[in-house]
C-alpha cells in the first residue's frame, strides 16, 4: 500500500488512455496509485503502486486509501467510476467532479432535466426503457436514439424516421444493449453540426481553453460514427461562439463549489442557435488532448490539464499564452476514411482550408463506399 509520507495522486483507472497521465503526474514530482480491476491493465506497469479494485466500488478504495496525502484525482473514465472520482474529491476536497455533474455527465435524461430546470437549450427529447413507450406523434420526421447512460462515448447512437417503427424498434433494442440504467434517450434530430468546448470550472466561472467540431456521419444502418475532429471549432469563424460561451459561463454559475474540467457539446442548427447535447467529465477521449492539440497549440497540453488537478491547481497559473496562436488541425481516425492509413493529423492555413480537405476525403470515401457496393450488387 502506499507510504503514508509521500506526496500521492490517483489515477482512477489503469488503461491505455490512463498511461500519459500517470507519466504526467510523476514528471510533476508526485508518486501515482493506479486502481483497475484488471490485472493486467498497461498503466500498472507505470504507476508507483497498484490496486486491483473496480473502480466503480467507491467505498473499497476509500477504505484502502485513508491516511495518504492525496494531493489530486486523475479520472479519465465516464459511468459509474465518475460517481467514484465525486466521492474521492467530496472526501478530500481537491479538484474534481462533484456528484451532481457526475448525473449529468452520464445520464442524458438527467441533462435534459438538469438543463429545463435551468433554462438550458435542449433538443425535445423523453426517457424510454421499451419500445411499447415510445410515442412517434411527439417527435419530428427524424429522431436521435441513443444510451440513457453512457458507459461508451458514441456507441449505440442512431438516427432514424420516427414513422417507421421497425426502424425505431431496432435502434432503441440496440441503445438499450449499450445503457448503464436500461433506459434510452430519443431526442428530435436537428439539422447543423456538433462542436465541443472545453473549459475549466472553478468558483462558478468558467474558463475556455479548446474548441474543436466533432466530424460525424451516419452508416447505411444510421449508425453514428466519428471519422475526426478538427480544431478551433468553425463556430468561432462564423461568430456563433458568443451564444455557446454564454451557456457555458450560466451553467458554471450553477456550480459555484466545483473546480474541474468539463467539455460542452453542442448541436448548431442552421440558423446558429446553439442546443446543449451532453457535458462530458471524463478529460475527454478521442485522442483530443493527446494527439491533435499538441499539433494545434505546439505544447503538451495535457500536461498542462494535469496540472490544474493537482495539489490545487488553478486556471491562474494555466499556460494560455502558448495557445493564443492556434493553428487549423484535423485528426482523421483510422479505419473510418481510410483502411490504409493510421490516425492522421491534417493541418491548413486556415480552418476553411482545412475543411476543404477534409471534405475531399470524405468525398473519396463516400465514392469508394459506392463504387463497392454497386460492385457487390453484380456481384
Amino acid at each position: 500500500m502506499p507510504d503514508k509520507n509521500e506526496k500521492w495522486v490517483i489515477c482512477l483507472g489503469a488503461g491505455k488512455s490512463q498511461v500519459s497521465l500517470i507519466k504526467n503526474a510523476q514528471l510533476l514530482g508526485y508518486r501515482v496509485l493506479a486502481i483497475d480491476r484488471n490485472p493486467k491493465a498497461p498503466g500498472f506497469d507505470f504507476a508507483n503502486e497498484s490496486m486491483i479494485e473496480s473502480t466503480h466500488n467507491s467505498d473499497n478504495i476509500i477504505e484502502k486509501i485513508k491516511g495518504i496525502e492525496l494531493c489530486g484525482l486523475l479520472a479519465r473514465s465516464t459511468g459509474g467510476a465518475l460517481f467514484t472520482a465525486a466521492s474521492i474529491v467530496k472526501e478530500y476536497k481537491i479538484p474534481g467532479v462533484s456528484y451532481d455533474l457526475a448525473n449529468i455527465a452520464t445520464s442524458k435524461s438527467a441533462l435534459h432535466k438538469f438543463s429545463l430546470d435551468n433554462n438550458i437549450r435542449v433538443p425535445y427529447g423523453v426517457k424510454v426503457s421499451s419500445v411499447e413507450e415510445f410515442n412517434d406523434n411527439e417527435f419530428t420526421d427524424q429522431i436521435i436514439v441513443k444510451p440513457d447512460f453512457t458507459i461508451v462515448g458514441k456507441k449505440s447512437i442512431t438516427k432514424v424516421r420516427s414513422s417507421n417503427k421497425h426502424e425505431v424498434n431496432n435502434a432503441i433494442e440496440l441503445a438499450l444493449l449499450s445503457s448503464g440504467n436500461e433506459f434510452v434517450e430519443i431526442e428530435d434530430f436537428i439539422e447543423g453540426y456538433d462542436c465541443s468546448y472545453l473549459s475549466w470550472i472553478e468558483n462558478g466561472v468558467s474558463s475556455i481553453l479548446l474548441t474543436w467540431d466533432e466530424l460525424i456521419g451516419f452508416d447505411e444502418n444510421f449508425n453514428l460514427f466519428q471519422f475526426g475532429v478538427s480544431m478551433p471549432s468553425i463556430s468561432l469563424t462564423i461568430k456563433q461562439s458568443k451564444k455557446i460561451e454564454k451557456i457555458i459561463h450560466d451553467f458554471a454559475k450553477l456550480f459555484p463549489d466545483v473546480r474541474t474540467l468539463l467539455s460542452f457539446s453542442f448541436r448548431v442548427d442552421t440558423k446558429g442557435i446553439p442546443w446543449l447535447i451532453e457535458v462530458h467529465a471524463d478529460m475527454t477521449g478521442d485522442l483530443i488532448l493527446d494527439k491533435l492539440a499538441p499539433v494545434a497549440t505546439d505544447c503538451d497540453f495535457l500536461l498542462e490539464i494535469t496540472k490544474l488537478f493537482i495539489d490545487g491547481g488553478s486556471i491562474v497559473d494555466f499556460n494560455l499564452k502558448n495557445f493564443s496562436t492556434l493553428k487549423p488541425a484535423a485528426l482523421l481516425y483510422k479505419n473510418k476514411l481510410d483502411n490504409n492509413i493510421n490516425d492522421l493529423v491534417l493541418t491548413g492555413c486556415d480552418i476553411f482550408s482545412l475543411h476543404n480537405k477534409i471534405n475531399s476525403l470524405i468525398d473519396n470515401f463516400i465514392l469508394e463506399q459506392k463504387q463497392l457496393l454497386d460492385l457487390k450488387e453484380k456481384l
